[in-house]
């Protein structure tokens, strides 16, 4: 399949490709100081994708959606591909070393991950020497970040970014290693967030058909962020900026006493062997592995008495998963008349991959000692103590390019999928097919159909985070329990693209309509032994099944501009937007409520013919009394209503850049309408009490951002300096919020882990506004 790819600090602007719902990401070497993630890179600048944290703070992994929620239970996020080896989670990676992001949207292109794919994929390819001899630059970049919104209690702290790359390029190999620093003052005081990164790079080629690489990160990152727990767990944001919730005389204690830090320790690798096995046929391996561990500790308390030196009152988790597989290909091409080309490949692939959780509590934490302090808040969220999984899953994969000049284009795939735990010999097929044809000289028609899927393995003891009603599992046999929760998604979609003026204007269209089927199916791998009472392995027997259905459909669109191009001066314009919607269609009337998120609280529901996870609670009048609807004189479930939704239903993101010269002028933008943020920290200041929303607390959070604005200079070097180049930059980030939501974040955690959390700011972290002025120089 044909897809684009974008030399990040060279292009200028893509449209939005129609060639299997591809959508290569154009940044300038500008955001490199001030976004420093790759989902960072990619807010505002992909139609129909949005991303958001988990819960505000920095060190947290962010939540991204394309086109929506692709699953009823557990996360939709994309699968991420580095250097063609898929990876666990978004790779913790310099974002000087990516060469280009290359988003698919359509489930046409993204059935060729099978499994993986039912939620997007977005690849990464890192940067390779692109000339003879030897290279170093250095980035550094310095500033200040302050919130968003003043408050009591929050401050302004530095930052810093720093990155070294050395590269050389000579004969038949060569090789990049690069290492980066990040820190930084968060606007809580006492918090902060930072990581290092090292990456290594080699390639060589042994002969004339024999090539050979292998990339490798490490990252190394800790946090005392005391950002946002489990509902009903406080924060030292919720501290801070909630001082109804505490009385005044408690309030600097808890401060001072509460902790949460974090650390992580994470190792990927992606390794590939190319030989050339002929004029048009050559093979391909690719293998990597991904380790990832995570470990926090809150604590409250101080000295020996309470705290983290005697584990009192204190909560350590601990989160391990790792992932490995390999690709072996095969690929045959060739030519035939009229500029045209047949290119048909063959491969397998084999995953595995497995984690752990393992959550220690100390006594009564968050519970009465918390009220015993003052602390205004429900009981928090019983946590599950420990939990594994194992997943093995093997594939082949059939797929076929077939391009007839310029004028058209048609892709196939062909995907069978096991997972001999759960198929036998019976595989899921996987597939897509994908066609583009240009009608007219300046435009292109596309249609495509795919069918994808994911799944992932939930172990016996976290059946109620997924399903309403499951069996509850014995903790002493839950190693016998484990369930399989598997969507499979069918997508149709249609586009055209425009070229208005040349070289100059274009524009671009697609209708998408995604249909997904979720199963969540429980399973027993033990019984009784016939000759005592303990139980013992055997073979594997259903005994619960849940099922549920969404449909998504929406619109994309991209428009990109050349606004001026002279000898000395080029100004572009490019701008996105989608305009969306999922609905429930299927779904058991047991499934329909969220599982609550702690003191009994239930604030979202997913009902037949509403929109996924709206939110659900009771109607008040203007003095914030609660309405009884059935009039039967008290309030209960009858007089609950669907309040708002957390999922904005129109999108999008613009990009402007000029270039005069040696100087470069560039900013973006993002906005989100159509959709409320339910407010639960002011809810619960206010009316602990209750147990489920009140519109009153259920808020528009439209909104304007401009989220970077950057200046740039390249200096003009004399004959002898030892300096290859030289440029200074000055940016901003978060300089302008318009937002509708009067709250301390413009867009608290509305981008939940799963739904039951969606859109709920119960004490996310400040949203903070950064300075920074950086200077690059290359020898």
């Amino acid at each position: 399949m044909n897809r684009n790819k974008v030399s990040i600090p060279a292009a200028l602007m893509l449209l939005g490709s129609l060639h299997a719902g591809a959508s290569a990401q154009d940044r300038s070497e500008l955001d490199r100081q001030l976004y420093t993630s790759p989902a960072a890179l990619l807010t505002g600048g992909v139609s129909g994708l949005r991303t958001g944290s988990f819960e505000g703070g920095p060190q947290d992994n962010c939540s991204i959606y394309l086109r929506g929620i692709s699953a009823l239970r557990g996360e939709s996020s994309p699968l991420w591909v580095l250097d063609g080896v898929p990876l666990s989670s978004m790779p913790d990676i310099n974002v000087y070393d990516i060469e280009s992001i290359e988003v698919l949207k359509d489930a046409a292109a993204t059935a060729l991950y099978g499994s993986r794919g039912a939620s997007g994929v977005i690849l990464i390819s890192t940067s390779r020497p692109g000339e003879e001899g030897s290279s170093l630059s250095i980035d550094s970049n310095t500033g200040l970040s302050s919130p968003l919104k003043a408050a009591t209690g929050l401050r302004s702290g530095l930052v810093h970014n720093h990155s070294l790359r050395l590269s050389s390029q000579k004969n038949k190999s060569l090789f990049r290693l690069s290492a980066s620093l990040r820190s930084e003052a968060l606007p809580v005081p006492g918090t902060f967030d930072g990581d290092c990164n090292v990456s290594a790079l080699f390639e060589a080629r042994a002969s004339a058909k024999v090539r050979f690489g292998t990339l490798t990160l490490f990252n190394v990152g800790s946090s005392s962020e005391s950002s946002v727990a489990d509902y009903g767990q406080a924060s030292l944001a919720a501290m801070a900026l909630r001082p109804e919730a505490f009385p005044s005389e408690s309030r600097e204690g808890w401060m001072a006493d509460y902790d949460n830090d974090a650390s992580q320790y994470r190792l990927s690798n992606a390794s590939y062997l190319s030989v050339n096995l002929g004029q048009r046929l050559s093979f391909r391996a690719d293998a990597g592995i991904d380790y990832r561990t995570r470990n926090s500790f809150i604590w409250f308390g101080n000295g020996t008495l309470k705290g983290k030196a005697t584990n009192g009152d204190a909560s350590a988790i601990t989160h391990t998963e790792i992932l490995a597989s390999v690709r072996p290909s095969l690929s045959w091409k060739t030519h035939f008349p009229g500029e045209g080309r047949l290119e048909l490949s063959a491969a397998a692939e084999l995953n595995w991959s497995a984690g752990k959780d393992n959550n220690m509590n100390g006594s009564d934490f968050f519970t009465h000692e918390l009220r015993a302090k003052g602390l205004n808040i429900a009981a928090s969220k019983t946590r599950i103590n420990y939990s594994s999984y194992e997943l093995f899953d093997m594939a082949a994969i059939l797929k076929a390019d077939c391009s007839f000049g310029d004028f058209a284009t048609v892709s196939a795939i062909l995907r069978p999928d096991w997972t001999p735990r759960y198929d036998d010999a019976v595989p899921v097929i996987y597939g897509g097919i994908n066609a583009l044809a240009k009608i007219l000289p300046r435009l292109t028609l596309q249609a495509g159909y795919g069918r994808t899927g994911s799944q992932f393995k939930v172990p016996g003891t976290r059946f109620g985070e997924y399903v309403n009603g499951a069996p509850e599992v014995d903790s002493k046999l839950s190693y016998f329990y484990e369930a399989l929760d598997r969507s499979l998604v069918r997508e149709w979609t249609a586009g055209a693209a425009f070229e208005i003026v040349s070289g100059r204007a274009d524009i671009s269209a697609r209708y998408f309509r995604r249909h997904s089927d979720d199963s969540f199916s429980a399973f027993c791998f033990g019984k009784k032994s016939e000759s005592s009472y303990l139980w013992v392995k055997s073979s594997r027997s259903e005994f619960f099944r849940r099922s549920a259905g969404l449909t998504g459909s929406g619109v994309e669109a991209d428009l990109n501009f050349v606004l001026m191009d002279r000898s000395a001066l080029r100004w572009t314009l490019s701008a996105n937007a989608c305009l969306s919607e999922v609905l429930v269609t299927d779904i058991a009337d047991s499934d329909s409520f969220a599982p609550e998120i702690g003191g009994g609280l239930v604030t979202n529901a997913n009902v037949t013919g509403q929109k996924v996870s709206s939110f659900l609670g009771y109607l008040s009048d203007s003095d914030g009394n609660l309405k009884d609807l059935s009039g039967d004189g008290r309030i209960g479930d009858a007089d609950k209503r669907i309040l708002g939704n957390p999922f904005p239903g129109i999108f999008g993101g613009a990009k402007t850049a000029l270039r005069a010269g040696r100087i470069t002028a560039e900013a973006d933008f993002d906005w989100a309408a159509g959709f409320e943020i339910a407010d639960l920290g002011a809810m619960l200041a206010e009316h602990p009490e209750y147990k489920a929303l009140s519109s009153q607390y259920v808020r528009n959070g439209d909104y304007l951002r401009l989220a970077r604005l950057s200046l740039g200079y390249r200096f003009a070097l004399p004959k002898g300096c030892p300096l290859k180049s030289a440029s200074i930059s000055l940016s901003a980030g978060n300089l302008l919020v318009l937002s509708a939501y009067d709250s301390w974040n413009y867009n608290p955690d509305c981008f939940g882990r799963n739904l039951s959390l969606s859109g709920l700011d119960y004490g996310s972290y400040p949203s903070a506004r950064k300075f920074l002025a950086g200077i690059k120089i290359g020898f």
